[in-house]
């Protein structure tokens, strides 16, 4: 990330500098930029989460680390040493996350990514029933999701509905998979009730505050669906055919971004490999 940037942390505002892992995250996080700013980054799926740590998703939850020195921050630095070259950094981040991957070897956890794509596509499912789905207890569900996704089932379903309601708001919604987004919430107090838990604020003052951040990874988790349930209907999100710029740039000033990451992860694991 190119700018000066602190996190809001115990009601002091705390400052940042090089790559910094994102745990889960479940309400808005509140973040002073003093720029403009250019930040760079890849979203981890929850079947992925040990791939990219040591420690369980949960305990990283609602909080955000730095990388500490070593090869994987400095493979972080190298892909972003020239952010504004926006090719060459997703080539290069493309390139240091694979060969992470490799290094540390770690399976794929397929309850999780079995779970991941249910809460995408049917958010509405009751959590008994998808444990019975997978053969499993609720309690062994709990805590496989916990450990992944960095909060309980529950969490998970009722954050991907709110989800699915914010991209129809940002004109993203997937062709009939998300015209029934709004028949989700029982009453106008119910929406708000929901968009104060997930980003501090009413559906009315989501309209009007820009999102730099939640947006590009709604577009991210619109295009999972999309291939998932309507492979073939045009993609709103998408102009005269392009690819998605996923490279922020933020003018100067201070901002309170969502605390929402680019995947279903209720948390929202998130890698960011800022620009020193």
């Amino acid at each position: 990330m190119i700018g000066r940037w602190s996190t809001m942390v115990e009601g002091a505002w705390r400052d940042y500098e090089g790559p910094m892992l994102f745990g889960a995250q479940q309400r808005r996080f509140p973040v002073r930029c003093v720029g403009p700013i250019v930040a760079a980054g890849f979203a981890i799926r929850p079947g992925g989460w040990y791939g990219f740590s040591d420690a369980p998703a949960d305990a990283l939850a609602d909080r955000l680390v730095p990388i500490a020195p070593g090869r994987w921050n400095e493979a972080l630095r190298w892909a972003c040493d020239d952010v504004f070259d926006h090719e060459q950094t997703f080539a290069r981040l493309h390139q240091v996350v694979r060969e992470h991957l490799v290094v540390r070897a770690a399976a794929a956890d397929i309850v999780s990514a079995r779970f991941e794509r249910i809460a995408r596509v049917d958010p509405t499912r009751p959590v008994t029933e998808i444990a019975a789905e997978f053969g499993i207890s609720g309690r062994r569900l709990d805590r496989a999701v916990r450990q992944h996704f960095g909060h309980l089932p529950k969490t998970v379903m009722r954050r991907s509905r709110f989800l699915d309601m914010a991209a129809v708001m940002r004109g993203l919604a997937v062709p009939s998979a998300d015209e029934l987004a709004e028949l989700r919430f029982y009453d106008a107090s119910h929406l708000n009730r929901e968009f104060r838990e997930f980003v501090g604020m009413t559906p009315a003052q989501f309209r009007r505050t820009p999102t730099p951040l939640l947006t590009p990874g709604l577009e991210v988790r619109q295009q999972r669906k999309r291939a998932d349930l309507a492979p073939h209907a045009p993609a709103p999100w998408l102009a005269d055919a392009q690819p998605v710029v996923s490279v922020v740039e933020v003018p100067s000033g201070e901002l309170v971004l969502p605390r929402l990451s680019v995947s279903d992860n209720p948390a929202g694991a998130q890698g960011s490999a800022p620009q020193r």
